[in-house]
């Protein structure tokens, strides 16, 4: 008995909790990766706001050049989105962990009088319940 486990039994700590760690970092970093998606196309979305006065009211696309988009007085105004810059999203095992592709990021704020009154992304806006003209309904309270 005393060849197999020489001076009593080994402890956890003698460099196994080392090996431990090293090796569930190596399958970690194995398991990251970060995507850079294609450019994106330029399109439209129809948005109609609700709930604000339409007076000194605009959207503006946080682009490469941010583009401004007045408010037509009945709420309504077309966004003409550009072809917009890209960023890396995370990936964890093959699971997204934090999104960065231009639907995910709020690159769409509504100002009134210079200050930010909303920031939205085009995936919520795309989300948002739609008028029988096609247009984005955006509730402000």
């Amino acid at each position: 008995m005393s060849g197999i486990f020489p001076r009593g039994r080994r402890s956890f700590g003698d460099g196994a909790r080392f090996r431990l760690a090293l090796a569930s970092l190596a399958l970690l970093a194995i398991g990251c990766g970060l995507a850079l998606p294609p450019y994106n196309e330029p399109f439209e979305e129809k948005v109609v706001v609700i709930g604000l006065p339409p007076r000194d009211a605009q959207f503006r696309i946080e682009a490469d050049v941010p583009v401004d988009v007045p408010i037509g007085p009945d709420g309504r105004t077309t966004l003409p989105f550009p072809v917009l810059p890209r960023e890396c999203s995370s990936y964890l095992f093959g699971i997204c962990v934090r999104d960065r592709s231009v639907e995910a990021r709020k690159l769409l704020e509504l100002r009134q009088d210079g200050r930010i009154v909303a920031r939205v992304s085009v995936r919520q806006l795309r989300q948002l319940p739609v008028d029988r003209a096609g247009y984005h309904e955006l509730r402000l309270k």
